[in-house]
């Protein structure tokens, strides 16, 4: 894994959103930049990728946590691993675009994430791209359905979930 300085991922990142492409180029392009800053654990890139719809989300799940965090100092609060922004909170080797499928007002994109010479490990997400603007955002990041359930668990749930507590 490549560990980029925050500076040159975000300049990746929006290279990445500008270069002028086929039907399901941006949101394979999104994807990648997303990969690229999931990789480097650069938050503030993958923020810049989010529709703001899903960044007010994050804020207020925040500040909800923020309060459980200091009334139970002692206790892990629900945000306590961090924003959940794929299934496991595992750092994968890599993460790679799959699959792009289109709906009627949204796309949808694989990440594909896994860990050199483990076939067997790894997961797919799949993040919701939607227009906003001149540009695709990430409004939501559906997880990997495990076999034994039959719910699909989302970003936007478990961020949903924080604001219950």
């Amino acid at each position: 894994m490549v560990k980029l300085p925050r500076g040159m991922t975000i300049a990746l990142v929006l290279t990445a959103l500008a270069v002028p492409a086929a039907a399901d180029e941006p949101a394979t392009q999104l994807a990648e930049a997303f990969c690229a800053a999931r990789l480097a654990y650069d938050e503030e890139a993958i923020r810049a990728l989010l529709s703001a719809d899903l960044l007010d989300l994050i804020a207020r799940a925040e500040e909800v946590d923020a309060r459980i965090a200091a009334a139970e100092p002692d206790e892990k609060p629900p945000l306590g691993d961090g924003i959940p922004y794929t299934s496991y909170w595992d750092a994968p080797e890599s993460c790679t675009p799959g699959a792009v499928i289109n709906h009627a007002t949204a796309s949808s994109v694989e990440v594909v994430y896994s860990y050199a010479g483990e076939p067997d490990w790894g997961w797919t997400d799949r993040l919701v791209v939607v227009p906003v603007e001149d540009r695709l955002a990430i409004d939501d990041v559906l997880f990997h359905k495990r076999e034994e359930s039959d719910e699909q668990h989302t970003m936007r749930g478990s961020l949903e979930w924080v604001l219950e507590q």
